[in-house]
């Protein structure tokens, strides 16, 4: 990589930002409004081609309050508003154009770098050409991809991730690799790496009395008594699991591909009021199927409950590190675990879980 006529990150962010503000010129200007762990978060887009895309997972949060933003995102593509980035990212091995000092390839992507420098924190996809930074000292994030109708599941079930994750970090709050089902009160953590049983359990506990706050990533305080926030209200399903719940094949927002990815529900457009905002944390729970019939829990070591809650947290999210290992480390120690054992009559979980609460 040819580094000798790089920009810093800081000159790199001022460069994108006036990017997006020709973007903004191109197209009309949309703006929305979410309470974020109750915190308001602007989201500025250039334009509306992003709108659907970025947006029906945190419809759940979708505020009116114009209060003092914690957060604003500026958010634009290339393709509809005929605006490109200062440089071009996506050719030159990479060739995001960082000095080596700035940056570091993620081995949880072979094809993401995450540098950062004073207050700006930045991440880029080459897979999916998707740029995203973040500057601490205004509070003010920045998104682009290249083409909005390129935009993949994973990016729509879980918009704006690694900046929602960084302004938390600034926040007392901390995003994490887990589930969460309870009540407007209390409930508990489903912590596991994908695959384990999460989203399955979490839809079990649908038709229940529980509520739902997150599928795959949320927000907790980094202070006891230690609660969590809802982030995202999308949940992701192998085509396998449609055979659990055929209920809820129609809210499936990428049916038609199921036989080759995960399935994508926004369950605020199928059940608005089953979603939660946040509670306090009573336990932690590692879902483990097994050849069982019913389901059944285990207590576990603090060391277990870490083990399955950190590594995929910081594996995943870049930045993450060792501060935000020693808050989950602290959350273990006071808050109970257990494993959950998965049987194949799922019907007694919710119940399971109700009397934790």
């Amino acid at each position: 990589m040819n580094t000798q006529n790089s920009p810093s990150p800081g000159k790199l962010f001022e460069e994108v930002f006036k990017s997006f503000q020709r973007a903004e010129k191109n197209k009309s200007s949309k703006v929305q409004y979410y309470n974020i762990a109750s915190q308001t978060v602007k989201l500025r887009f250039a334009g509306s081609a992003m709108i659907p895309h970025m947006t029906p997972a945190l419809s759940h949060l979708r505020s009116i309050s114009q209060n003092k933003c914690s957060l604003t995102i500026c958010v634009w593509d290339s393709v509809s508003t005929k605006v490109d980035l200062p440089l071009n990212f996506w050719e030159n091995d990479i060739g995001i154009g960082l000095q080596d000092n700035d940056y570091q390839h993620s081995s949880s992507n072979n094809a993401r770098i995450y540098f950062k420098e004073n207050s700006i924190q930045g991440v880029y996809h080459v897979e999916t050409k998707i740029l995203s930074l973040f500057d601490m000292n205004t509070n003010l994030g920045i998104l682009w991809i290249n083409n909005a109708q390129k935009i993949p599941y994973y990016v729509s079930s879980s918009p704006f991730r690694s900046i929602l994750q960084w302004w938390a970090a600034y926040n007392d709050l901390l995003m994490i690799h887990a589930g969460a089902i309870g009540n407007d009160r209390s409930g508990v953590l489903l912590a596991g790496k994908s695959g384990s049983g999460k989203s399955c359990t979490t839809m079990t506990c649908i038709n229940s009395t529980l509520q739902y706050a997150g599928d795959d990533h949320i927000l907790i305080n980094t202070k006891s008594p230690f609660r969590s926030y809802s982030l995202y209200n999308a949940c992701k399903l192998y085509n396998s699991d449609f055979n659990r719940f055929p209920e809820i094949l129609k809210g499936s927002s990428n049916a038609w591909d199921l036989n080759n990815e995960k399935s994508v529900l926004f369950l605020h457009d199928i059940v608005p009021d089953k979603i939660v905002r946040g509670f306090q944390i009573k336990a932690i729970l590692l879902p483990k199927i097994v050849n069982v019939k019913d389901s059944y829990l285990v207590a576990v070591s603090q060391a277990e409950s870490l083990k399955a809650l950190a590594p995929s947290t910081i594996f995943q999210l870049p930045g993450a590190g060792k501060v935000d290992f020693k808050i989950m480390a602290k959350l273990v120690k006071q808050i109970p675990s257990f494993i959950l054992k998965l049987g194949s009559n799922n019907k007694n979980i919710p119940d399971i879980i109700a009397n934790l609460l």
